[in-house]
């Protein structure tokens, strides 16, 4: 037992240990984008379904003797295959800088062969071991101690999970977290081939015992009553009648039925959608780093371990109504609740993600089929995550505007929710009453409160109507029948769908306005694999305020005046007192002394173009954006027109800027730009790999020398970036100092940037005294960062 208990651990410790490493090894190829960590986990559930398909296909279609042999030739051919990509690559599961993308490809297709080739075979493997061994030792030890393998092995995954960030990651660089991983992957494959080959020798050999005709897997709704014989005539009613009651199959041992297969496949689903929706909206407005990955994903499996570990640890009795509390946090977070505080922010989504994940899961638990249709579960399940992940990267991107998969899901966890109460005639929502029933409908009618508590504007009316709907759905409360007053199971089914049906419409009408709130004065609406892009109008009817501005995600990206008096103005974060704006008025000034009139300018981020506003006849200015659309917008839309109105000669390159930059040196490009620009955001987080010690050694090599000014863009709501500028500039032993500015009129935003030069006379000069600058950071010392190591924790600003 100790064996196959510690190949199962170790198997799935490295199953998620290694999505963190192939994720962050691909992340900065592709700008650093949070959708790249949404498609590393459709290819991974994507494998995981396959290695579930493939237990499943095994155990129950050959022998056992059978499955040992070809499950441990698997295990060797895999480390084959590691062994000859070790010769070719610095290690068997991180690709060479040669794979990065070329051109304008598809993130999408090119993140998922990179994936397969380096480590597809070992996770499939890996993803299957767990089954076929928990299926092997189900003929021998009863069907709990299984299940506990189950929870054992979610248990070496979140593990694996904690661990990377707080001990791996800092500890580490990326090339030895591959080698050491790959090392454990060749002790974990040596060990599961001793299991199969001891399997494989075991005196039971036959084959699975197969369903009969009359007990195939999808028997049809109305199993045969033979089937049950001596559960007793309870037993056999609630499963005639469809019943979802767990009990009763486990126990029965009956196939399960095509409605319960659906609704594994859907509770796995929702839970599948909500944490990597969730996963989406933390990224976008703080940063892609694997921290802010591993929190929803443990918290996910937490869930798991929790509902398979105990029956008893999963209680309708307490998560039903937090369930209900989820949703009402939920709708205060959509309309802008907290929206100032990075920690009440993470805390309610991930508090919410854990009890949405805990009832569907804990549903899920509850509904698992006897050890026979052990493999048969773990493939339903693992396609519902399958199809979480396909509709959140690869549907919603086309469906829908915006991120609305966020609201879908609570909204179809909520409906698969009370379609299992209502199946189930032992539920609370059937045998309380009336009462439970309007303490259904009560939840939905206190969701327009949260709106309201959300809302700043309301500030006024907020006691008042609060204590007005808490009245309400008090009194229908006390108006509801006791529990005693009716017996179980006569309450109609019908006015239970009435009342759930009503609570559903609810809460559809405020998920649907938050979506409504978001897109005040829309003019247009994009989306692609890099986040959501919105045009606004701002001022509207104002000739002399009237503009448009380019949002992404909640965080504007510039703005430009629609008048022809101020349609060539620089504004927002580059206005002529920002950091940016001071070093390209010294350039300017300076340039006609020190070498000819022209500048190169390099600009890492494309916006609307708006630093095209400083460009002279003679000047070169070259863009670089990774996102097709914001090209689109900024060069051939009517919303903006900077760079078609700029007298100098611009460029915009297609692709991740410092993979640009890094290319240009290699065809020689040295020493040539007098300013660089620094001002790419993925919403409201830098991309991480923009801010390294290896991208820096990248800028300055482009910077002509001495004079050359790197100007980096900093301004963040949660996170102090300064203080990692500062430290590389330490690092490299060049000059910095930070440069705040402040909103003054509608033309400027605050901002925050670092400006780095040996020019002394430029640092020193009135114009940045002017602007407070400061040249060193009043916080500690921060470590380095560098493409293995960032640091989420040390640049948090105090709330």
């Amino acid at each position: 037992m100790m064996i196959y208990a510690i190949t199962i651990f170790l198997g799935a410790f490295l199953l998620f240990q290694v999505q963190l490493i192939s994720a962050k090894t691909v992340l900065p190829w592709f700008g650093g984008s949070p959708a790249v960590w949404t498609t590393c986990n459709l290819f991974f559930q994507g494998l995981l379904l396959a290695g579930y398909a493939y237990g499943h296909a095994a155990v129950r279609r050959i022998s056992q003797r059978a499955q040992g042999r070809v499950h441990a030739l698997l295990l060797l051919a895999s480390l084959g295959v590691a062994a000859a990509l070790a010769l070719a690559w610095k290690s068997p599961i991180t690709p060479p800088g040669s794979w990065k993308p070329q051109g304008s490809a598809d993130p999408v297709i090119h993140i998922l062969a990179i994936l397969l080739i380096s480590v597809g075979l070992p996770y499939f493997l890996l993803s299957a071991t767990g089954p076929i061994l928990q299926a092997w030792l189900g003929r021998t030890y009863r069907e709990q101690t299984v299940y506990r393998l189950y929870a054992l092995s979610n248990l070496g995954s979140l593990l694996a999970l904690v661990s990377y960030p707080f001990w791996i990651e800092p500890r580490m660089a990326l090339q030895t977290q591959a080698r050491f991983w790959s090392w454990c992957y060749a002790a974990f494959a040596l060990a599961c081939a001793y299991c199969a080959l001891r399997s494989s020798t075991a005196e039971n050999s036959a084959v699975l015992e197969s369903p009969t005709p009359k007990e195939r897997i999808f028997p049809g709704e109305q199993p045969s009553s033979e089937k049950h014989a001596g559960l007793g005539t309870a037993a056999n009613d609630a499963i005639q009648a469809g019943s979802v009651h767990s009990v009763s199959c486990q126990k029965s041992g009956a196939a399960p039925t095509k409605g319960l297969c659906a609704i594994w496949l859907g509770l796995a689903g929702c839970a599948s959608v909500l944490f990597l929706a969730t996963t989406n909206q933390l990224c976008q407005e703080i940063a892609v780093i694997p921290l802010l990955w591993v929190l929803p994903l443990s918290v996910y499996l937490l869930s798991f371990i929790l509902c398979f570990a105990r029956e008893r640890w999963y209680s309708r009795r307490w998560f039903h109504p937090a369930f209900g509390g989820a949703l009402l946090t939920a709708c205060f977070l959509l309309y802008g609740g907290a929206e100032s505080s990075l920690g009440k922010q993470i805390g309610c989504y991930v508090g919410v993600l854990f009890v949405c994940c805990m009832v569907c899961h804990g549903e899920l638990a509850k509904l698992k089929p006897s050890a026979r249709f052990l493999t048969l579960f773990y493939l339903m399940s693992a396609c519902g995550g399958v199809l979480g992940g396909i509709a959140v990267a690869l549907l919603a991107p086309h469906l829908f505007p915006g991120f609305w998969e966020y609201q879908a899901g609570l909204l179809a966890a909520s409906l698969l929710v009370l379609a299992v109460l209502t199946r189930d005639n032992n539920s609370w929502l059937q045998t309380s009453g009336t009462r439970g029933s309007l303490a259904v409908l009560s939840t939905a009618v206190l969701l327009p409160v949260c709106v309201i508590l959300a809302i700043p504007t309301l500030q006024g009316a907020r006691k008042s109507v609060f204590f007005i709907v808490a009245l309400l759905a008090l009194l229908f409360l006390v108006s509801g029948r006791k529990k005693g007053d009716v017996a179980p199971g006569s309450i109609p089914r019908r006015n239970v769908a009435f009342y759930s049906g009503a609570a559903i419409f609810i809460l559809a009408l405020v998920l649907g306005g938050s979506l409504r709130a978001r897109s005040v004065n829309a003019i247009a609406s994009f989306r692609n694999f890099y986040g959501v892009l919105t045009v606004r109008a701002q001022d509207p009817g104002d000739a002399t305020r009237e503009a448009y501005a380019l949002s992404h995600g909640l965080t504007v990206h510039g703005y430009q005046f629609r008048a022809d008096s101020k349609r060539r103005l620089p504004t927002s974060y580059y206005g002529t007192g920002s950091g940016i704006g001071l070093a390209l008025k010294y350039a300017q000034a300076t340039k006609p002394i020190i070498h000819s009139a022209a500048l190169r300018i390099g600009v890492v981020g494309l916006g609307i173009g708006t630093l095209a506003a400083y460009g002279r006849k003679g000047d070169s200015i070259r863009f670089y954006e990774i996102n097709p659309e914001v090209i689109r917008l900024a060069t051939k839309s009517a919303y903006f027109t900077y760079i078609r109105d700029s007298p100098a000669k611009v460029d915009v390159i297609s692709g991740d800027g410092r993979i640009s930059l890094e290319r240009e040196l290699q065809r020689g490009e040295e020493h040539d730009l007098d300013v660089l620009a620094i001002d790419a955001f993925s919403g409201d987080a830098i991309p991480v790999h923009l801010l390294t010690k290896e991208a820096f050694e990248i800028y300055l090599q482009r910077l002509k020398s001495p004079g050359g000014i790197l100007a980096i863009h900093v301004s963040n709501r949660f996170l102090d970036l300064k203080r990692v500028v500062f430290r590389a500039a330490e690092e490299f032993g060049i000059p910095c100092v930070w440069v705040q500015s402040e909103r003054t009129d509608a033309l400027t935003s605050n901002s925050d940037w670092m400006l780095l030069s040996h020019d002394s006379t430029f640092l020193k000069s009135t114009d940045i005294q002017e602007s407070r600058g400061i040249e060193s950071p009043r916080a500690p010392r921060a470590r380095l960062w560098t493409d293995d190591y960032s640091n989420l924790f040390q640049v948090l600003r105090k709330q």
